[in-house]
């Protein structure tokens, strides 16, 4: 009887063993078969993070972009025709919001609350069936602690893009303009006797020496050479409204060879 129990003990422990593997296995495959849905969805912990924001959505339609001189001063100024008459959708709080942004000079107001980010539709024909269906065109991502958000929708021949920039009444202050780099080079500005490099793609804040003062403050842009030099392609003088929140954007507003660079002003 001695020698059975001895023996049954070993065999015990081993199978005990050999379940305890067993199931941790059956963990770890469960835990990355999780983790694999997870990165399937595109899912975090931004896009699990739900914020409540107000979004003021502006219009750059570039599809037709020309050059007309100005019939009294003979300066050329790149002039735009904007066209079109989409609707767009966003998914807030598990219901669809559609806008439409014609212009512009009127931006479209949208409350948005859910994930940080998120995605925009655009509406196109179902090749399987007469009804249409919602296509995603471009994603954006809330910036942290942001509770008012700009977005600068691009309209060019083959695209449209859609581009966050935080104008949150704690962010940019009375005496700040935020400029955005919408070109595909980075762009040495100087505003207002401060010079800053904004890469492409990019947004930086400028502190204003005296935001009350009525007078134009000067505004430059420089881009570098193929000597590794840098050259002034733009110089003008804007006139911020100091009791408002104020963005500058500078764009190519056709694409050539050579870069030529505008700019739009936005009050909030």
């Amino acid at each position: 009887m001695k020698y059975k129990k001895l023996l049954f003990l070993p065999i015990f422990l081993f199978c005990l063993f050999a379940h305890s593997e067993i199931c941790g296995a059956e963990e770890n495959a469960e835990a990355d078969s999780n983790k694999a849905a997870s990165a399937a969805s595109g899912s975090n912990e931004a896009d699990s993070e739900i914020v409540s924001v107000k979004l003021t959505i502006y219009r750059k339609d570039l599809v037709r972009s020309f050059v007309m001189p100005d019939l009294m001063t003979g300066e050329a100024k790149s002039k735009t025709v904007e066209t079109g008459n989409e609707e767009f959708w966003i998914n807030s709080e598990g219901k669809w919001i559609s806008f439409k942004v014609n212009s512009s000079a009127v931006p479209q107001k949208v409350d948005y609350s859910g994930p940080r980010n998120f995605r925009i539709y655009r509406s196109a024909a179902d090749p399987n069936s007469d009804n249409s269906q919602l296509v995603p065109i471009d994603s954006i991502a809330i910036p942290k602690y942001a509770t008012e958000i700009g977005i600068m929708m691009f309209v060019r021949k083959n695209s449209i893009r859609f581009h966050p920039v935080d104008i949150s009444p704690q962010s940019l202050t009375k005496g700040k303009i935020v400029v955005m780099n919408m070109t595909s080079v980075p762009v040495t500005l100087s505003l207002d006797g401060e010079s800053k490099l904004l890469e492409s793609m990019s947004n930086m804040f400028f502190d204003l020496k005296n935001a009350d003062s009525p007078k134009a403050i000067p505004i430059i842009a420089s881009v570098e050479n193929k000597k590794n030099k840098w050259d002034v392609i733009f110089r003008s003088r804007i006139s911020p409204s100091g009791d408002s929140r104020n963005l500058v954007l500078l764009y190519a507003p056709s694409e050539k060879k050579s870069l030529n660079i505008d700019i739009l002003m936005l009050s909030f």
